[in-house]
Formats: C-alpha cells, sequence, structure tokens
C-alpha cells in the first residue's frame, strides 16, 4: 500500500472519528429546561439605514411572549426612514427602547457596546436586524435553556430557506457551522457563537469589552466566547423554538466576502481550536478527493471506506437533520458537503494571516 493511499484512508478515518464525536454530543440535544425564575431580559439589536429590515422583523421580537424584557435598539446614526419608524413603534410598545448615536457609522461592536451599557436587565440577549425569531418563545427557549452556573447560551442562528443552489449551500454551511460549535460547547471546550442568537450577563460583556478589540468592527461573538470561557461555564441550546432565522447573502460573492471577515478572528483562538479546525477541514478536502483517486488508481480499499463513510453519514443526517429542522438539506448532501470542503482550502490559506493577528 503507498504513502499517498494510506493518506487517504487516513484522513477518511479521521473524519469519521471527527463526525462521531460530534454527533455523540449533540445525538440528545440537550435543553436543561430551567422553568423556574426565568431572569429579567434586554434584547439588543443594533441598525443603521435597514427600515426594510426592521419593518419586517422587529416586530416578532416586540411580541415575544417573556413575562419582564425589553427590546433596546441602537440606531447608528441612519439617514434613512428608520427614525421616523422607531418612534412610532416607541408610542405603542412601552418595552422598545431606541438609543440614537449622532456620530453614525461608528462600527456594531461600539453600538453594541453602548446598547448592553443602557440596558436595565442583567441578562442581555443579542441578534440582529435582519433576523427572525422562529417562535414567539423564542426568549423564553433561550433563558430555560441556560445550564447552572453557565454566564452565557450560544443558540442557533439558520439561514432562510431560498430556492436555488447557492441558499442550500449557504444553509448546510450554516448548519455545519453550528453543529461543530455546539458540540464543543456542549463537551465544555467552547470556542465561538454567533451574535445573531446568544444570551449573556451584563457584566460578563462590560468586564471582558476591553479585551474584545473594542476598535475592530467585527468578532464580538468569537471574541467573547474567547474571553468568559476561562471564567463561566457555557450553555449550548438546540431547541426548534430558539431558533432565529436569518437573511441570506446576496450571493456567492457576498457570502464568501462575509465568510472571509468571520475569519479575522480566528487568530485568537486557542491553538489547540485552531489545529482541531484544520484538522476537520482537511479531512474534508479528503473525503471531496478520494472517490476521485480511488477511480483513477483504481484503489478500492479507498473507494469502499470513502462508500461506507456516505453510508454512514447519510444514516446520521437523516435522524439528525430534522431536528435542526434542516431535513430539506439531505437531498444532494454531498455535493453541499464537498463544495464546502473545496471553499474551505481556500479559507486555511488564510491562516498565516489568522496567526498574525494573534495577541
Amino acid at each position: 500500500m503507498g504513502f499517498w493511499t494510506w493518506c487517504i484512508l487516513a484522513g477518511i478515518g479521521y473524519n469519521i472519528g471527527h463526525w462521531y464525536y460530534l454527533w455523540s454530543k449533540v445525538r440528545k440535544l440537550p435543553c436543561n429546561g430551567h422553568t423556574a425564575s426565568l431572569p429579567e431580559a434586554s434584547v439588543v439589536l443594533c441598525t443603521r439605514n435597514r427600515a426594510a429590515l426592521l419593518k419586517a422583523h422587529l416586530p416578532t421580537i416586540l411580541h415575544q411572549q417573556y413575562d419582564c424584557f425589553e427590546v433596546v435598539v441602537v440606531d447608528d446614526g441612519s439617514t434613512d426612514e428608520t427614525a421616523q419608524f422607531l418612534e412610532a413603534l416607541e408610542e405603542k410598545y412601552p418595552h422598545l427602547v431606541v438609543l440614537r448615536m449622532r456620530s453614525g457609522g461608528v462600527g456594531k461592536k461600539r453600538a453594541l457596546y453602548e446598547g448592553i451599557r443602557k440596558a436595565r436587565h442583567a441578562w442581555i440577549v443579542v441578534t440582529d436586524d435582519d433576523c427572525r425569531p422562529a417562535s414567539p418563545h423564542w426568549l423564553r427557549r433561550m433563558m430555560e435553556c441556560r445550564s447552572p452556573c453557565a454566564g452565557i447560551v450560544v443558540g442557533y442562528s439558520p439561514m432562510m430557506p431560498r430556492p436555488g443552489l447557492p441558499n442550500a449551500l449557504f444553509r448546510w454551511d450554516t448548519w455545519l457551522i453550528a453543529l461543530q460549535y455546539t458540540a464543543w460547547t456542549i463537551a465544555g471546550k467552547p470556542y465561538m457563537a454567533v451574535g445573531r442568537n446568544m444570551a449573556f450577563e451584563k457584566q460578563l460583556f462590560l468586564k471582558c469589552f476591553p479585551r474584545i478589540q473594542p476598535n475592530e468592527p467585527w468578532g464580538s461573538d468569537d471574541l467573547l466566547i474567547q474571553c468568559v470561557s476561562h471564567h463561566t461555564r457555557v450553555s449550548a441550546v438546540v431547541h426548534p423554538e430558539s431558533f432565529v432565522y436569518t437573511t441570506p447573502p446576496d450571493g456567492l460573492l457576498h457570502w464568501w466576502r462575509r465568510k472571509l471577515r468571520h475569519q479575522r478572528t480566528a487568530g485568537a483562538y486557542h491553538i489547540l481550536h485552531a489545529i482541531q479546525l484544520t484538522a476537520f477541514t482537511l479531512s474534508q478536502w479528503i473525503v471531496a478527493i478520494a472517490p476521485i483517486t480511488a477511480l483513477w488508481s483504481f484503489d478500492w480499499q479507498i473507494l469502499a471506506l470513502w462508500l461506507g463513510r456516505q453510508v454512514w453519514m447519510h444514516a446520521k443526517l437523516r435522524r439528525q437533520l430534522p431536528k435542526w429542522r434542516e431535513g430539506a438539506l439531505l437531498k444532494f448532501w454531498w455535493w453541499y458537503e464537498m463544495c464546502v470542503a473545496w471553499m474551505y482550502i481556500a479559507l486555511a490559506l488564510q491562516l498565516p494571516t489568522w496567526f498574525r493577528t494573534m495577541p
């Protein structure tokens, strides 16, 4: 057996082992269900010149069925009809608080800080202006599923379904990222979250804010996890009513630029997390090229292991995807997986840049 055959077999074997570990952590989709004495909460979101999105999504947040909460909207210097729309809502909803920043365009991280600082309640739930909660019980589920001694809760924010293969690719990539950070959070090794659906104690954010690169406009979610994971437990929530759906990118180029921007904070990850994510990405790429290599070289050992992996993955995905409300992704899932694997290799080429940004 040649050297490259061993490498491909080892890569597929590692990939199977990694997926098995992920499935073992999320198979029960845990939720602790602390229904007693739910805390008062402040929902904080930032917006700038996106009145149409606010009109579509903000009412679903204001209509949450929760005993005591407020919604803090930070208007970061909008010049469209955002201010007029929010003024009309303030008269209708007493639990809506609008914070207007006159400077305009100071960056989401600074705007978010001001909104959290002005919030009245000890628990903060953050989302974006292009996001819609899956149910009127979103806020309750986020608070119910927090673990004892946990000061931060990470949730799932899937892409809204749209026709076409690009949207399926966006949704698969979003789900794969969420599966990984959820599984590692359940394992007690959190490394990231998404700022579209997460909750945390106000004091933790204010304590960590100087350490999350306040002058950079991105990365408040991942950097916050990196900071607080050393001081408190992080809880993961996977419940259909806790999901927050987000508007998909306009196209492949927009999605790619967003991914490159998000990777800017990867340099702050712990070295073990960086190695683990890189190894998984490499194994996904090996899985993508394995059948081509096997057919080209007539290596039936590689083809047999790859086919076995595909059958096993299909069975696992058929059971797990509906629990995440992503059952439609099962169709042609192998195509999405291979596309993502090749695109992740391009992202991995940015590793030298990531590590240069490490403090």
